[in-house]
Order: C-alpha cells, then sequence, then structure tokens
C-alpha cells in the first residue's frame, strides 16, 4: 500500500448531484476497514455530516465538533460524504441554473469549513448520459437543448460551488465509466494505491452502485449532438476556473 501527495491532508468533502457515485466511498470504507484505520484515515456517513451540521454552539471548532463523532484532530484524512445535499432542497436542477438561489442547508455546510483545511470533490458526467439533463429532454423535447445548451453546462454547476467555497480546492471528476474510473476516484479522494487485488474489488462494487444513467436515450441526433459538444466545451473550459482541478486523465474521451 502506497500512501500519496494527493488530495493534500485535511479534509475531503465528496458534494455534488445525485446518484454519482452515492455509496462507492462508503462501501469501500467498508472493505478495507483495517487499511484505513491504519493509515489513519477516517470517514464520515452523510447522515452524520447532517448531523455535524445541525450542532449547536459556534464556539465550537470543527476539530471540537468532529470529535463526538469519534473523529479526531490528528486523522491524516477525513472523507466526508455530503454527497447530494447541495441538491436536496432544489433537485438536480439547482446545479445547472446561472445564480440560484443559495440555501441555508448549503451555507451551513459552507460555514463548517472557514479557515478548515479542505478540499471539495464532485463528480460529474456527459449530459447525454446524465439522467436529470436527458429526462427534461425527453420530457421538454429536444428543441430545448439546441435553444440552450448552456442551461445544461456542468460550467454553471463549477461556478456556482466555486461561490460557495471561494478559498478551497475543487477537484473535478469526469466520470464517462463508471466501472473502469472507479478506481481513479476512490484513490483520489482518499490518497491510497490499492493493489490489483484490492482494485478488483473496487470495481465489483462500483458495479453495484447507483449512477445517473438514463433507463434510455430518446433524444433526436441534433440534441444528442449539442449535448456531446457542450461536454466537450466544458471540459475545456473548466481547466482555466481557477482552483479547479479536472481528472482528465481519468477520463475515457482523454485517455
Amino acid at each position: 500500500m502506497t500512501v500519496t501527495n494527493f488530495p493534500p491532508l485535511g479534509y475531503q468533502l465528496h458534494l455534488g448531484a445525485s446518484h454519482l457515485y452515492p455509496n462507492l466511498l462508503d462501501k469501500t470504507f467498508l472493505a478495507f476497514q483495517k487499511i484505513f484505520e491504519e493509515y489513519n484515515i477516517k470517514k464520515m456517513h452523510t447522515q452524520s455530516f447532517r448531523s455535524l451540521t445541525q450542532l449547536t454552539g459556534s464556539e465550537l471548532t470543527l476539530p471540537e465538533k468532529m470529535k463526538s463523532f469519534d473523529i479526531a484532530s490528528d486523522s491524516m484524512r477525513v472523507i466526508i460524504s455530503a454527497h447530494g445535499l447541495l441538491t436536496r432542497d432544489s433537485g438536480d436542477t439547482f446545479l445547472f441554473k446561472r445564480n440560484p438561489k443559495i440555501s441555508k442547508n448549503i451555507l451551513d455546510i459552507a460555514d463548517l469549513f472557514v479557515g478548515a483545511p479542505v478540499a471539495v470533490h464532485m463528480v460529474i458526467a456527459p449530459q447525454l448520459a446524465y439522467a436529470p439533463v436527458s429526462k427534461l429532454v425527453n420530457k421538454e423535447g429536444a428543441r430545448i437543448i439546441a435553444d440552450n445548451p448552456d442551461a445544461f453546462s456542468w460550467i454553471n454547476a463549477v461556478n456556482n460551488i466555486k461561490k460557495i467555497f471561494p478559498e478551497q480546492p475543487l477537484i473535478l471528476w469526469p466520470i464517462e465509466d463508471k466501472i473502469s474510473q472507479s478506481i481513479a476516484f476512490v484513490e483520489g479522494v482518499t490518497g491510497l494505491k490499492f493493489n490489483e487485488d484490492e482494485c478488483e474489488i473496487i470495481r465489483d462494487l462500483a458495479k453495484l452502485e447507483r449512477f445517473a444513467e438514463p433507463e434510455e436515450n430518446s433524444a433526436d441526433l441534433e440534441a444528442t449532438k449539442v449535448l456531446l459538444e457542450t461536454y466537450l466545451y466544458d471540459l475545456d473550459v473548466l481547466q482555466e476556473i481557477p482552483g479547479v482541478k479536472i481528472m482528465l486523465n481519468t477520463a475515457v474521451s482523454r485517455v
């Protein structure tokens, strides 16, 4: 087992849209609990994190609040599953709005990490293969995509998150194959390198993972073309946003 210098030490906050690796990190920790204990890497589940945001006593520091969940301040990395919390109040369309109203729930999350060493991780997917977008196209018609391609850009989503976490690094994971890219994602969040047997277990876990793939894609050829162009354009632009690191080396279309 090898420990890497990436991601940075401290808190690793997994945010983002619904059903993009919602449980993979939790399942990986259960599968390799002894390894994570050996390397002093802790894991906080989504429900525990919700409770953390509701703790009263603003005079308490984040490490003091974490201590109530048996997470010591000297942990090398603390992986926090806050998956789906950004979209809990407004649905997945919140991420794609140009200037969305930011709920108190989201602001409470951001307030927790003021001054703390935290990296924010977010999984994105090609719009054509992302169910919330695909379903909207099927419901409203392909014309909505052709007329408003910017409305479905991940660029809006990233800018929205950067407004909430302006000082923290944002690490983007463009996942086009949930199985083959699962290893890079888990290693990139935990900072551990797994051997081949361990990687095979992670791939098996990824096969069972919910991922927001549409049941069927009935978008016409024009909409398909626009969505693909939007995704590729997003990847190019996202590389240039300050404070954003996009893991293009893991994306199938860029390997």
